[in-house]
């Protein structure tokens, strides 16, 4: 089943892209297609419909979320119509201005009326996603429509709650509301619309004018990708836990689909196939005293349960199958050792679920009799062969031990070195400020912070902003960001700047970094303050950071940017150590 699924994801769902990327195709056949397909992946024939399977929206399911990563037909078919929509209103190539011309695509105001085209069907029928996701970031303002277009979280006349606009009104454009690069709101806008009055001012305007652009805002760098489109039309399914233990690269996919099948409850036991209507004495082909059920044939029965407790006297340790598969799964995953030998473990519980299921299978339709030494043999067999495999290195000598006896050579723990580090102070007349960023999760609760120090030392002052639910990468650059607005503006024209990030810190050498598109207008004002100073920056290790990150930290507890003039009291003690010039240390492994 693992090749069959390869094949209908990297051709059959390949090879259709070309015309989804220019007609709608009819439901009907999409459901045809479909069918087809999960016929294919489950029985090898299109033609041919197994009885227990799992549901085609779920098997399209990214693996994350308990699916197989294969992709809906709808919703690609959707997702490539949109990348036909993002062209036609983004790039001012011939064809595209030829398209916005001829379906009069000039902005949110389209016309849905008929017009004798093969394909305006279905560009229509996705212009309302294309538009709800799009956002303009402001430049000039000269391209976006004030009232119209989404330049804000939403629309002006969305928020208003507008039903119709006057033609004038729909024509005025940002650039009405700025001057000089400032924005200049009118009295009787800002005290009719206070909450939208806030939310412009706290938006940032380039300094030097440039074009509006138009981004996809689900992206993170405002270009529309296949990827990001699909995220946004596709059936979501909550995340499973289990995903990221079953889909290992050293797990052979056979393997890792069988389990994936018995944690759906979709093998097809004697149970399963008698709720079907197939009329059958469901009994345990290898204990031949209850019915057969996938808790019964992996945990309960007689034969299952000597092979589980077979295989944990070869790991030194207990399973006490309890006839619940669910709890054996657990009890399976919480023994403790270290990662090269849990990863062996791993891999051999999963191979001990095949072979109990290939067995019952050559007792059923071969009439074989299950045999608990066979089983034995090749269970070992697997061990030794998939333990030079395994990624990880072992840890203690009894786990050495384990593995050896499992005829294994043990992956060593690399030995680390251990590297002094140690901040240094800017030289005279200048300020060094030094930076840090976190999110709990990456993405999750995101939060930076940063602390401004003189030539001697001392302390200037310091800051921590909350971020909401952002990336750490995010985090890191607006950190970088905030210090230089920071530091313009208290005049400080010598800049020492030193992160954590190097990722970050290569931004600057770099001269075609695109920052996310939230941060783009902040980041270009950013470039051109430090053409106006004198300006390094520097990577230290997180060892050496420790007064940032305690105000990243800081950061979460926080409602908006808190300047400390004074150190708090939780960066005290890192931050007396760098002026004592103590060092911190960093333990690293040799590579």
């Amino acid at each position: 089943m693992a090749r069959r699924v390869q094949l209908t994801q990297s051709v059959f769902q390949s090879m259709l892209l070309h015309s989804f990327s220019v007609y709608k195709w009819p439901s009907s056949l999409l459901r045809s297609l479909s069918r087809c397909a999960r016929n294919f992946i489950w029985s090898g024939d299109v033609t041919s419909k197994k009885l227990v399977t799992v549901s085609w929206h779920q098997i399209c399911a990214p693996k994350n979320e308990g699916g197989l990563g294969l992709r809906d037909l709808g919703s690609l078919n959707t997702t490539a119509l949109l990348k036909l929509g993002w062209l036609i209103i983004t790039i001012d190539s011939p064809w595209s201005i030829y398209i916005r011309n001829r379906f009069k695509l000039h902005g949110r105001l389209y016309s849905c009326s008929y017009m004798r085209s093969s394909i305006w069907p279905s560009i229509k029928s996705i212009l309302h996603i294309l538009f709800q996701n799009c956002r303009w970031v402001i430049g000039n303002g000269s391209t976006t429509s004030l009232w119209v277009d989404k330049w804000l979280d939403k629309p002006i006349v969305d928020v208003v709650g507008a039903t119709e606009i006057a033609p004038s009104l729909s024509r005025t454009k940002v650039s009405n509301i700025i001057r000089m690069g400032q924005w200049v709101i009118p009295s009787i806008f800002s005290s009719t619309f206070p909450v939208l009055t806030k939310e412009i001012l706290e938006m940032p305007l380039p300094i030097d004018e440039d074009k509006d652009v138009l981004i996809w805002e689900a992206s993170t760098f405002g270009g529309f990708s296949f990827s990001d489109g699909y995220e946004i039309v596709r059936h979501r399914f909550p995340v499973k836990s289990w995903a990221s233990i079953i889909w290992r690269p050293f797990i052979p996919p056979r393997y890792s689909i069988l389990v994936w099948k018995i944690l759906f409850n979709k093998l097809p036991t004697e149970d399963q196939l008698q709720r079907r209507g197939i009329p059958l004495a469901p009994i345990c082909q290898l204990c031949h005293k209850n019915s057969e059920s996938i808790d019964h044939l992996f945990s309960s029965c007689d034969f299952a349960q000597c092979a589980w407790r077979w295989l944990a006297t070869q790991f030194g340790t207990i399973i006490q199958p309890t006839g619940s598969l669910s709890d054996l799964w657990l009890d399976f995953l919480s023994k403790r050792f270290s990662p090269h030998l849990r990863n062996v473990w791993l891999a051999s519980g999963f191979f001990l679920l095949m072979a109990i299921w290939k067995m019952r299978n050559k007792v059923k339709f071969e009439g074989k009799p299950p045999s608990f030494s066979r089983l034995c043999r090749s269970t070992s067999a697997w061990i030794r062969q998939v333990g030079a495999l395994t990624p990880g290195h072992v840890r203690g000598i009894l786990d050495r031990q384990l593995l050896v006896s499992l005829g294994i050579s043990p992956n060593p723990c690399k030995a680390p070195y251990i590297v002094p580090v140690l901040w240094h102070p800017p030289p005279s007349s200048w300020v060094k400020v030094n930076t840090d960023g976190l999110a709990k999760g990456n993405p999750g609760p995101a939060a930076c912070g940063g602390v401004f120090r003189d030539s001697a030392g001392y302390f200037l002052g310091g800051f921590s902003l909350c971020l909401g639910h952002r990336t750490s990468f995010y985090a890191e650059l607006h950190a970088v960001i905030l210090a230089v607005e920071l530091a313009h503006a208290r005049g400080w024209q010598n800049l020492w700047l030193e992160s954590d990030s190097s990722s970050v810190i290569s931004c600057f050498a770099s001269g075609s970094f695109s920052p996310p598109w939230s941060l783009q207008t902040r980041w270009n004002n950013c470039t051109l303050h430090l053409q106006n100073m004198v300006f390094r920056c520097s990577h230290i290790f997180r060892e050496g950071n420790a007064v940032a990150d305690k105000l990243a930290n800081l950061g979460l507890l926080s409602s908006s940017l808190v300047w400390h003039s004074t150190p708090p009291i939780e960066i005290l003690p890192p931050l007396h150590s760098d002026f004592l010039g103590m060092p911190t240390y960093r333990f690293v492994s040799f590579s």
